[in-house]
């Protein structure tokens, strides 16, 4: 008999049962220290972020008696107050008792939540709880060999915990969805299998719940079904399910599933809009870890004090539909002061930006100024010093052209001299027969002779022998003549000679001479001039002439000369022109072209 009825033997048992119970339960209460079944009458205790969201004061009671039947089965008792501020910024208290046998936990935590509004009927809120929790074992149920079990005395040690919770919460009108952190901090339990006490990894453990609001005849009924969704850190993930009808916002009733648990049946009445009662009963449990007995519920939730005015609320006691809400003068006030900063600064954003561009418009104009100053002042440098080149060069060209004429004036006086031991013999100058003008279609005007300025050379006595005179420059051979050159080289006007072209008396002829304001005017450069005329309408047939012989010919007019001249070339290089002169020379039809320069 001892061996089946050994009494020391069944109350060491009962609390090995007793531990059991704290091993089963510790770890999804330590998660979040309240397990209610109608924990949408009071979700602040679920998620800390809903303190203050009824919109006035609430305090709540809730009861629950798990296992009914069973001697020292567990219990809760909540007791909670929390309430909403103008600043937005809400609180609320919550004291927590749970009984399991011969260990009692009691919690105290305090609250803050904050909403953040984002239009009508959308916000967001948050919430943080913290507090601290003791156990106590109530040592008058044990004798003394039951205080001699290790896990006891582990127990006993470890009496004091913190305790703290997070929360966040979404609302969009009808709709709401929350995340909770049930446990900031590493929970404690005792392990039946060491007797030691173990911790959890607080951030293993997660709530996920929604819900929303389905309003029918004609807003006077209410209908909201609600989920939630546990994750356990090294245990399976829980899911519960709930729905709840509102008649005419006084009566409601509803079931629940909650997974390893089964189904709640509950049911409870709203008073004048201030009170809520409820009550609950679940069936046989399911679960493996079941005792195959049904437990209870009861809520009770109150609100206290004036509503606060234009405010979101969410509230299980008042399930109304939320109105409009109403803007008070202030916030209107605040709210049309805000537009008008808003869109000053706008107005100021928008300004500053079209100065920028008007500023970077200007910038980007006075660079291409300057850049445009800059190359203008580039190229008058160079054209400066092209143009002082080319005087220099012209300049000793014409040194060296007077150096040649004063040499053949020295031979021309030596040999005088000594023409005077011999007899006097005078050769006049033979002067050529001018010949016609050329009959053509345009019926040239006979002119005298083109008449430049020349070099006078020194009268020599008429005693003396042969003198070579140096031809003067105008009109060496008339108009006339050097129209008829277009007939006489006709047939081949490019036949070269054979003669030195250095030789030629006008080999540096090189004229210079200053634009004038005719309307035929030459420009500014330099030309190869192969007739000089007094009549345009001679110098337009010579030209026309020439090009009819395949020649590149113009022609135009000098103010200073008041002469028409006719070129083959115009070119802003004076070496250019040269080159290209002592080509043309060396044809018998421009033996004598010359070199004009047209300056300012």
């Amino acid at each position: 008999m001892s061996k089946y009825f050994d009494f020391p033997r069944m109350k060491r048992n009962k609390l090995h049962l007793s531990l059991l119970f704290i091993c089963l339960f510790s770890v999804s209460f330590a998660q979040h220290s309240t397990n209610f079944t109608q924990f949408f009458v009071n979700p602040y205790v679920l998620n800390p972020s809903f303190a203050g969201a009824d919109g006035q004061k609430v305090l709540s009671l809730a009861y629950r008696k798990q296992w009914l039947g069973i001697k020292e089965s567990p219990s809760i008792v909540n007791l909670s107050f929390h309430s909403p501020a103008k600043s937005r910024l809400n609180y609320g208290f919550m004291i927590n008792n749970e009984k399991r046998g011969v260990l009692s936990n009691t919690g105290l935590q305090g609250s803050l939540a904050y909403e953040v509004d984002f239009g009508e009927h959308r916000y967001i809120r948050f919430g943080l709880s913290t507090g601290v929790a003791m156990n106590t074992i109530d040592l008058t149920k044990l004798d003394d060999a039951m205080m001699a079990d290790p896990a006891l005395a582990n127990a006993v040690e470890n009496n004091v915990s913190l305790l703290g919770n997070a929360g966040l919460s979404f609302h969009l009108k009808n709709t709401h969805l929350g995340f909770v952190i049930p446990s900031l901090f590493a929970p404690t339990f005792v392990s039946t299998k060491s007797f030691a006490v173990e911790e959890l990894n607080p951030m293993q453990a997660l709530i996920l719940h929604a819900s929303h609001r389905f309003y029918f005849s004609k807003f006077k009924n209410v209908f909201e079904p609600y989920l939630v969704y546990r994750i356990n850190g090294g245990l399976a993930a829980q899911i519960e399910a709930a729905g709840v009808v509102h008649l005419h916002h006084t009566l409601w009733f509803g079931t629940s599933y909650k997974q390893d648990f089964g189904f709640s049946v509950l049911g409870g009445t709203k008073l004048n809009k201030l009170l809520a009662l409820g009550a609950s009963f679940s069936l046989n449990n399911m679960g493996v870890t079941d005792l195959n007995s049904p437990s209870f519920e009861l809520q009770m939730s109150y609100l206290l004090g004036p509503k606060l005015k234009n405010v979101e609320v969410y509230s299980f006691v008042t399930t109304t539909k939320p109105k409009a809400i109403k803007k008070t003068a202030a916030q209107l006030a605040s709210e049309k002061k805000h537009q008008e900063e808003l869109a000053h600064k706008k107005q100021e954003e928008a300004l500053a930006k079209k100065e920028a561009q008007a500023a970077l418009a200007q910038k980007k104009a006075a660079d291409k100024e300057a850049k445009l100053k800059e190359e203008q002042a580039k190229k008058e440098a160079s054209a400066n010093e092209a143009l002082a080149r080319k005087k220099s060069e012209e300049a000793l060209a014409l040194k060296q052209a007077e150096e040649r004429k004063q040499q053949a004036l020295a031979q021309q006086k030596t040999e005088a001299e000594k023409s005077d031991q011999q007899p006097a013999l005078v050769v006049e100058p033979k002067v050529e027969k001018q010949t016609e003008a050329v009959k053509v279609e345009q019926k040239p005007v006979k002119t005298e002779p083109v008449t430049t300025p020349q070099t006078e050379t020194p009268r020599l006595p008429q005693p003396t022998s042969s003198v070579v005179v140096v031809p003067p420059h105008e009109d060496e051979h008339g108009e006339t003549e050097r129209i008829a050159r277009l007939e006489k080289h006709d047939d081949n006007p490019t036949e070269h000679h054979d003669e030195d072209i250095n030789a030629q008396p006008h080999a540096e002829r090189h004229e210079f001479v200053q634009k004038g304001d005719h309307k035929d005017e030459l420009d500014y450069g330099d030309y190869i001039v192969v007739g000089v005329f007094k009549s345009d309408v001679n110098a337009k047939h010579f030209s026309d002439g020439l090009v009819n012989l395949n020649f590149k010919a113009d022609y135009g007019h000098l103010t200073l000369k008041n002469l028409w001249y006719v070129y083959l070339l115009k070119t802003k290089s004076i070496q250019v022109a040269r080159a290209e002169r002592d080509k043309y020379r060396k044809m018998k039809m421009f033996r004598d072209a010359w070199l004009l320069t047209v300056h300012e």
